[in-house]
């Protein structure tokens, strides 16, 4: 089950940025006219299709939720600044 959400997220991440939606970063290697997302908007349109994506098969439903919710888990981690060192 581990396996199969981890290339779920993998190939949503690929299509997603094939589909136009990346960070700056990538966006530059593509060239200077392409759109991009903040790390939050990148990550907010993963989210959303990484849900669209489990939720095409429902009878995964109960574990994609937990999978979710660990992802969010992740986004929100990720998210949360970095502590000063002192």
């Amino acid at each position: 089950a581990l396996a199969k959400f981890a290339l779920t997220l993998e190939k949503v991440c690929v299509d997603t940025v094939e589909a136009g939606f990346m960070t700056k970063d990538l966006s530059l290697l593509v060239g200077p006219d392409q759109k991009w997302l903040s790390t939050t908007g990148f990550l907010d349109k993963i989210d959303e299709n990484l849900k669209k994506a489990m939720a095409a098969d429902p009878n995964e439903a109960q574990r994609n939720a937990v999978k979710a919710r660990l992802f969010q888990a992740v986004v929100d981690l990720l998210q949360k600044p970095a502590a000063n060192p002192t």
